[in-house]
C-alpha cells in the first residue's frame, strides 16, 4: 500500500501521550529559537505544525513578534490553546488546516516556520507544500526535518538498533518519512528553481553528542504504544494494518519502554536537518 493510501499520523487521531510528549520535548524550541533570533521582532510569523505546546509562540510574542499557529490535528489545536491558557497567554491566530493549502493571502505572512511537517506528507505533496510556504511569506521560509539515518550509539548499540527497527516499522504504517530529512536540500533546491524567482538557499545539520537521552525515548514510546492502543480498538485499522502486526508492534514498545526504564541508554539523537529559504 502506497503512503498516499495511508491516514496520517497526526490526522487519525492522536494520543494524549504524544501531547504530553510534544509539551515536554524543548530540544526542537532550542534549536528553533537559535534559528529564529535575528527573524522574529515586529514580524508576523507563522509556524506550521504547531503541536500543543505554547512555548515557541510565548518566545516570538515576549521578542516583539505574532505568532500564527497552524496544525492539521484538532487535538493538538485543542492543546495549544489549554495550555497557552494555563500560562495566561493568548494567541491571535491558531488556524487548523493543511500545509499544502494553506488559508492566507499571498505575502501575508513575514515568516514562514515549518518543523517535521514535510515527513509526514505523501512524496507528492511535499514539493506543492515548499510551494505554499513560500507563496504566503513575503521574506523566509524556514524548514526543518528530521534525518533517522544520522541517530546512533557507541554505548549501547544493540538497543538503539533495535528502537529504530521499532519506529521504522510504525513511521511505515502512515507513510511517515523518519529520513525526510536527508533528501531536504535536493527537494527544495529543485522546488525553488521552478518557482522563477530568485532566493538564497542555506541547508546545514544540527546535531548533538551522545548522552543519555533516554527520556526522549521514553516519551516516543509512550506515544506509539498510545497510537497502537487505539488503532487496535478501531475496526477499520485493524483490518487496515491488519490486527496481529499492530499487537507485535505494541509488544516490542511495551517491552522496549520497561528495559530502558530499568537500565537508561546512551547514543547520538538524530539529526535535524535545517532549511532556509530567503528572497533576495
Amino acid at each position: 500500500m502506497t503512503s498516499e493510501a495511508r491516514e496520517g499520523f497526526y490526522t487519525s487521531g492522536v494520543p494524549q501521550a504524544e501531547i504530553n510528549r510534544l509539551g515536554k520535548f524543548t530540544y526542537p524550541d532550542e534549536v528553533s529559537v537559535e534559528l529564529l533570533s535575528d527573524s522574529v521582532s515586529q514580524r508576523k510569523v507563522l509556524d506550521v505544525g504547531a503541536g500543543s505546546s505554547p512555548r515557541l509562540g510565548k518566545w516570538i510574542e515576549s521578542q516583539g513578534g505574532e505568532y500564527v499557529a497552524l496544525d492539521v490535528a484538532p487535538e493538538l489545536i485543542s492543546g495549544l490553546r489549554k495550555n497557552a491558557g494555563i500560562l495566561g497567554i493568548v494567541f491571535n491566530e491558531i488556524v487548523r488546516g493543511r500545509i499544502q493549502t494553506l488559508p492566507f493571502r499571498d505575502k501575508s505572512i513575514d515568516v514562514s516556520h515549518a518543523r517535521f511537517v514535510l515527513m509526514h506528507l505523501p512524496p507528492g505533496d511535499r514539493a506543492s507544500a515548499i510551494q505554499e510556504l513560500l507563496r504566503v511569506s513575503s521574506q523566509r521560509v524556514y524548514i526543518m526535518e528530521w534525518n533517522w539515518r544520522t541517530m546512533t550509539s557507541k554505548a549501547n548499540p544493540q538497543e538503539i538498533g533495535e528502537f529504530k527497527e521499532l519506529q521504522y516499522d510504525l513511521a511505515e504504517l502512515f507513510g511517515v518519512d523518519l529520513n525526510m530529512g536527508e533528501g531536504l536540500d535536493e527537494l527544495v533546491r529543485k522546488t525553488v528553481e521552478t518557482t522563477g524567482q530568485k532566493y538564497e538557499i542555506s541547508v546545514k545539520p544540527e546535531s548533538r553528542s551522545e548522552d543519555d537521552y533516554t527520556k526522549d525515548i521514553e516519551g516516543l514510546c509512550e506515544m506509539a504504544i498510545g497510537k497502537l492502543s487505539m488503532f487496535l480498538q478501531d475496526e477499520r485499522a485493524t483490518s487496515r494494518f491488519g490486527k496481529e502486526r499492530l499487537q507485535n508492534l505494541l509488544s516490542g514498545f511495551n517491552a522496549f519502554l520497561t528495559r530502558i526504564k530499568e537500565s537508561p541508554i546512551k547514543f547520538v539523537p538524530p539529526e535535524i536537518v535545517i532549511a532556509t529559504i530567503e528572497k533576495k
